[in-house]
This record gives structure tokens, sequence and C-alpha cells, in this order.
């Protein structure tokens, strides 16, 4: 058996790259930052009001983060977008941030002039965090670097191996009319799924997905209730394995953003033992008289995770009947 050098380089070539790609989306990103600062405020006279953003870009949920700020100065927090954020002396403290998700703390700053070097150190429970001074330095969220490697590599892929199997269709032996009407009377026609999963996770997540795709696992949306415009979606998690599954479920709408901050439109770390199931509900916002038929789209994301690390992230759009 002849060995081709060149053969075996472009191979290893391969798996590198391929290596290299898995570790930039999966690697946890935790971002810190410090979007505009207020010197001149009612609040104080010798301070200044300091606004801090921690961004979660990874795909699991950071735990335990710790934001360490400049000892020399004195900080007080004036408000938050959650719940989870306390500040001690030097420190901010926030419990948890979802996938995709971020937290903002407004602070009032005395002792000195803030600025981001004053930023210590970001930590949470499996990663540190790095420090960014423009909106457009904060990396993409792990959906957005798959998107990008799809678009870069999967769509010239995509195109070749269109462009195969159209020579291999144009040179197929054609079978007469009787054949097919046999193979077409025999096979079975199965429904679309509702859900859509990405390409990536079924490769990297083969058991967690061949669990949802035969309905082992099962994320069932009921009827929604409409009050004027706020319409409650209802759901239902099933976990038929021998596994713990933990889910996040997101929704949202054209015009929710206005009216429904982020994290009241999600429900985190559902817990589902097995052989049980779990019923939750999330509001939305839609129009009782939408002029767009686009406004009656519900846009809802699940991230499903097992304890052995496997995850599976699924999506799908309802449409709002009333």
């Amino acid at each position: 058996m002849n060995l081709n050098p060149l053969s075996l380089l472009l191979t290893v070539l391969g798996g590198l790259v391929v290596a290299a790609l898995l570790g930039w989306i999966r690697k946890p990103r935790l971002v810190v930052l410090v979007p505009r600062t207020f010197s001149y405020s009612q609040i104080t006279e010798r301070g200044q009001l300091v606004e801090i953003s921690v961004f979660n870009r990874s795909f699991k949920t950071e735990e335990s983060i710790d934001v360490t700020l400049s000892p020399t100065m004195s900080y007080e927090m004036l408000g938050a977008n959650s719940q989870d954020v306390a500040v001690e002396k030097n420190r901010i403290k926030i419990s948890r941030i979802a996938p995709s998700d971020e937290v903002t703390t407004l602070l009032i700053v005395e002792g000195g002039v803030f600025k981001a070097d004053d930023i210590n150190q970001t930590t949470s429970k499996e990663t540190k965090g790095i420090v960014v001074s423009k909106v457009e330095d904060v990396s993409p969220t792990g959906p957005q670097r798959i998107g990008l490697v799809a678009f870069f590599i999967g769509f010239p892929l995509a195109l070749y191996a269109g462009y195969l199997g159209l020579n291999s269709s144009l040179k197929a032996p054609q079978f007469s009319p009787i054949s097919m009407a046999s193979e077409s009377a025999n096979s079975a026609i199965k429904p679309p799924k509702q859900w859509i999963v990405p390409e990536y996770y079924r490769r990297t997540s083969p058991k967690l997905f061949e669990a949802f795709d035969s309905e082992k696992i099962n994320i069932e949306i009921a009827e929604s209730q409409r009050k004027s415009d706020l319409l409650t979606i209802p759901f239902k998690i099933e976990n038929n394995t021998e596994k713990i599954i933990k889910t996040t479920i997101d929704m949202t709408t054209a015009d929710s953003e206005k009216k429904i901050r982020s994290y009241e439109r999600r429900i985190s770390d559902i817990v589902v033992l097995p052989g049980t199931k779990q019923e939750r509900s999330l509001k939305v916002v839609v129009p009782l008289n939408a002029d767009n038929a686009a406004q009656k789209i519900v846009f809802i994301d699940a991230f499903l995770e097992t304890s052995d690390g496997e995850t599976l992230s699924i999506k799908r759009e309802y449409i709002a009947k009333k």
C-alpha cells in the first residue's frame, strides 16, 4: 500500500483546521464593556456615573461572575438590569448570566476618575473575561459564530457538493416509470419537524440529538392565551431518557423588545428529571390588530444540556392565531 505524502499532509491540516474551528466556536467568552461614563450628575457632586456591561458569549450559563475594580475608589450600585447583581466594596458579583445574554450595572464612583483600566480582572467558574472599550469589539454569540463558520466554509462546500451532485445526476441511469412508481408507493413520507437543529449540534452531540429526534425529549408548544396585545404561550418539556436535562427557553416577536425586557422573555435552567415533564409559560407582544403578518411570528429558541456535557440548540417559529 503506497501512501501519498500530499494526501496525508492535507488530511492532517484539515483535522487541525476543524479542531481549531470547533475550539473557537465552543470557547467560553466573558466580555466586559464600559460604554460610557458621566462626569456630571445631580446625584453626586464629587463622583461620576459609570455603566459597566458584562456579556456572556458562550453556549453555557456562566456562574459566579466576579468583576474586580480598582480598590483606590469607592463604588455604590445605582441600578442594574438583573436582580442577580450585588456590589461589595470594589467587586461586582453576578450569580449567573445566561448564554448570549448581558448584565448591565450603573455605579456611582467616588475617589478618582474611573477608566476601563480600573477593571483589574473578571472571572467566573470556568473562564476569565476580557475588557473592551467599544461595542464593536464584543465577540459574537455562539449561534452567530456557527453562522459565520457556516457562511464562509459551509456555503462554499455546499456549492461544491451541489456541483458534484448535479454532475452525478446527469450521469445516473434512467429508471422505468413502473419501478419509480413502485418505489414511490413503498416509501414512507414523513412530515417535516417543527424544530430546526443546526448541523453543528447533530455532529457534536449525537446522543442528545438522537434522543430529541426520536422524541424521547419533546418540547411541545400549547395554544396561546391573549390579553390585549400580550400573548401568553404555554410549553411543556418531557424527558423520557435516563439523563437529567437542563433547558433554557427564549421567545421574542417583532414588538416584544419595546415592552418586555429580554430576561422576562426567557426561562433559564429548567431541570427535567428522567421520566418527568415540566410546564412553563412565557409572555410576548403580538398586536391584536397586527397590520403585518410578520408581527404574528413568535421566534422560539431552546437550549438543552445534559450532565455529561452534550448540548443542543434548537429553533422554531410559532404563528399567533388569535
